[in-house]
């Protein structure tokens, strides 16, 4: 993955908003991420021609959901309860690497990884994980327009991590 072409992420638009809103949020309590934290999202790519086309697509789809095409294309898609069937539910996984530089120049790599198909089970275990740490959490931040790091940290962290989505160090030698 390291060797890969990289170019911008499928959701970078939306997460590097995300991230930089809990970066101001932890900036305000005190508690930033350093001085010159800076976060990209990039994804990794077999080749500058697969990196293209899902760019492209990716422009393509925006241009179908923004427009009138969506409901011709809507027609097309999976109705709701119609998502993925039981086998490949269970048989996805995701992983997500991330690079961090600290203002030393100590370069180091984590990951997230997790088992069942990402767009579905996963992120499904993620909001209910969210939920029941709303409502069962007594360590919470209260108030505001807050991100899910900032707002449920530490107590959604230990969720997830118990729930079977793993956090770790990578060692590239």
């Amino acid at each position: 993955m390291i060797n890969s072409d990289l170019f911008n992420g499928l959701s970078h638009l939306l997460n590097t908003r995300v991230v930089r809103r809990s970066s101001a949020l932890y900036d305000a309590d005190q508690k930033n991420y350093g001085s010159d934290f800076i976060f990209r999202e990039l994804g990794s790519y077999p080749s500058k021609r697969a990196a293209r086309l899902a760019s492209f697509g990716l422009i393509l789809a925006f241009l179908v959901i923004s427009t009138p095409l969506r409901h011709i294309v809507r027609r097309f898609l999976p109705k709701p309860g119609e998502g993925p069937d039981k086998s490949t539910r269970e048989n996805g996984w995701f992983r997500g690497l991330f690079k961090v530089e600290a203002e030393d120049g100590e370069v180091k790599y984590f990951q997230i990884y997790g088992d069942g198909d990402p767009g579905y089970k996963a992120t499904a275990q993620m909001v209910c994980e969210s939920a029941i740490t709303l409502a069962i959490s007594d360590e919470l931040v209260v108030g505001g327009v807050l991100t899910s790091a900032y707002g449920l940290g530490n107590p959604l962290l230990d969720r997830l991590i118990k729930s079977g989505i793993k956090f770790e160090e990578v060692i590239y030698n």
